[in-house]
């Protein structure tokens, strides 16, 4: 009896791990990053791999302060202004060159589109949600995103094939 528990327990957490939302291989996708304490979506952003790496571009932004749309990947106009080169927001990768090393995509950068800065950077699923953490030195942010859906668009947006993106990164 007690060896057919023991069986029983064991299948289920391999079935569990086998299953799990939060398998690195299904991190591509569209997330939401959402301002805590306003409550509304502050960008949405299309994670694709190319040829094994992540990468990650915004497809719609929102105003910080108000929430109102302010940018999309159908009518980009929003500019990167702390870069010399002043690129549209939603042609650029925001994050790449993250490769997978075990359950975590490592090894790449993130710019912060607010200050132009980049930094080294570390991607992976934590319960359903896309963990993004950006590291200076010893220390390191993490940036929270929320699974995105259709009714996360504005009106007349929809969300792109994934393997529409070509990287384009601010190497």
């Amino acid at each position: 009896m007690g060896r057919k528990i023991v069986v029983a327990i064991l299948f289920l957490f391999i079935a569990t791990s086998l299953f799990s939302n939060d398998s690195p291989l299904e991190i591509e996708g569209y997330y939401k990053s959402v301002d805590s304490r306003k409550g509304f979506t502050t960008s949405i952003i299309a994670v694709y791999l190319y040829k094994g790496t992540l990468y990650g571009r915004v497809i719609v932004a929102f105003d910080e302060k108000d929430g109102s749309l302010v940018d999309t990947y159908k009518n980009p106009t929003k500019r990167i202004d702390k870069l010399a080169t002043k690129p549209l927001v939603s042609e650029i990768d925001l994050f790449w060159g993250h490769e997978l090393d075990k359950e975590i995509y490592t090894g790449g950068f993130v710019i912060d589109p607010r200050t132009g800065y980049k930094f080294k950077s570390d991607i992976w699923l934590e319960n359903g949600k896309l963990v993004l953490k950006g590291k200076f030195g010893p220390f390191g942010v993490r940036q929270l995103f929320y699974p995105a859906t259709e009714a996360d668009l504005p009106k007349g947006v929809s969300f792109p094939p994934l393997n529409s993106f070509i990287p384009n990164p601010l190497d």
